[in-house]
């Protein structure tokens, strides 16, 4: 019988493993008429189907632990991190404790501190848990073949310094970007009542890059997925899941740093005309034409 060898990446194809063989079993049976009468025996033949042996060139299902583990980490410190600081901001002005502030200090000053000191709180609290972690690794403490996260066994030895430092490198730029959003909403509220409405958009733009950051797993080169990765509130998460597969070429990296690096450059400068204009702001939440009136008076300024 006829057979052909299938050799993939890190994901086979059913579709594509599906037209292949229904090409290849049209193209046996024309030959098998040409070369016969159509016997009984030659019925038979074309009814044999195509054997397709696979073969994966690299088995990336034993590092879903890890990556899991890693991006669920990542939601978490993003979405918890960031709401500290919109709750921060909006207190101090409820509190109208920041009059006080901006008598000595520069508003813009104040909200890169605050960016920045939960950043290294967040980087902090990443050392201690692997610090924690390795050591009861190291001291056999736990079992690590028993691990798992939803199902999905870790397997401890796939967590090199590459993944680290990948998650490192998503992780400080996916904050620098959300803190400015979650910075943004803080200035435009003048109690912290008024913070959940205006937080909701994010929390679910920060959801949603979760979500397709899991479907990146089982199916990384999904349309929506490989889209996902070029918009930067999405991209530290799922380009991050993308790379840990095997799936993101070096150049598809670059580009995604590259609009990433870029957006966080923009978002600050309009986050900045934002919140130095709306920091001492006490009539209430700002509303769209407002805030749009507060951007175009910056920018003229």
């Amino acid at each position: 019988p006829p057979s052909i060898t299938y050799i993939y990446k890190s994901y086979e194809d059913s579709e594509f493993i599906a037209a292949v063989s229904q090409r290849i079993q049209q193209a046996y049976i024309m030959k098998v008429i040409d070369e016969s009468k159509a016997d009984p025996e030659i019925v038979n033949k074309l009814l044999t189907p195509v054997k397709i042996k696979k073969e994966a060139i690299k088995d990336t299902r034993e590092t879903f632990g890890i990556v899991y583990s890693f991006v669920f980490l990542m939601y978490i410190f993003i979405a918890t991190f960031g709401q500290m600081i919109a709750s921060s901001i909006a207190s101090e002005k409820s509190s109208r404790v920041i009059e006080v502030i901006i008598s000595k200090v520069k508003p813009i000053y104040m909200m890169y501190a605050k960016i920045l000191a939960i950043l290294f709180a967040g980087l902090t609290q990443f050392f201690i848990i692997m610090l924690a972690f390795g050591t009861s690794y190291l001291l056999g403490w736990f079992d690590s073949d028993g691990l798992s996260i939803f199902g999905l066994n870790i397997n401890l030895q796939n967590l090199s310094l590459f993944v680290i430092v990948s998650f490192l490198i998503s992780f400080i730029l996916g904050f620098l970007l959300y803190a400015l959003l979650y910075a943004a909403v803080g200035a435009t509220v003048s109690r912290t009542e008024d913070l959940s409405s205006g937080l909701l958009p994010i929390i679910i733009l920060v959801m949603c890059a979760l979500f397709i950051g899991m479907k990146s797993l089982f199916n990384p080169s999904s349309d929506i997925v490989v889209i996902s990765s070029y918009i930067p509130v999405f991209s530290p998460i799922v380009t991050f899941s993308r790379i840990m597969v095997g799936e993101a070429g070096y150049g598809e990296i670059g580009l995604t740093l590259l609009l990433l690096v870029c957006s966080i450059f923009f978002m600050n400068r309009l986050v900045s005309i934002i919140y130095v204009n709306s920091v001492t702001n006490y009539r209430g939440k700002l509303k769209m034409k407002e805030l749009v009136q507060v951007v175009r008076k910056g920018i003229e300024m």
